[in-house]
């Protein structure tokens, strides 16, 4: 009976420390990751919007009258097709399509160093090549009867 107990007394602490040494190891292993997870941690940077009411200036934005009216042109001799545009006080903006390309301008960009954005409204857009002024009717979104 003493031979017995000694048996179960060995295989008890042989199981003990077993267990423990499987609780251990990845404690181990788990406290190594946080260390180097918290030493690679992201940098946080902040970033600094403008207030909504603050006006953003735009240098680029070309506001200039024709200086022949022989030198407007309209939309037939445009080969681009208006089919969208956007009106805002800084960043006015359109899309055209020529073929299959789709090209977005902003006022005062050029369209294929070609044609420079110069004013979008609801009534027209005005392109200007050189010192012919293109006018396009805008009729993106009304419907046509």
């Amino acid at each position: 009976a003493k031979l017995l107990a000694q048996f179960f007394m060995i295989n008890f602490n042989y199981i003990k420390y077993t267990l423990l040494g499987l609780l251990i190891v990845p404690a181990i292993l788990l406290s190594v990751l946080l260390f180097f997870t918290s030493i690679n941690s992201p940098k946080i940077e902040v970033f600094d919007f403008p207030e909504a009411g603050e006006v953003i200036n735009n240098t680029n934005i070309v506001t200039e009258t024709p200086r022949n009216v022989e030198n407007v042109l309209e939309a037939s001799n445009f080969e681009y097709k208006l089919i969208g545009y956007r009106i805002g006080e800084t960043d006015s903006s359109v899309i055209v399509k020529k073929g299959n390309k789709e090209f977005v301008v902003f006022v005062g960009e050029d369209l294929e160093g070609l044609y420079t954005l110069i004013d979008v409204n609801q009534k027209e857009i005005v392109f200007r090549n050189e010192d012919k002024l293109y006018k396009i009717t805008n009729l993106v979104g009304k419907s046509k009867k």
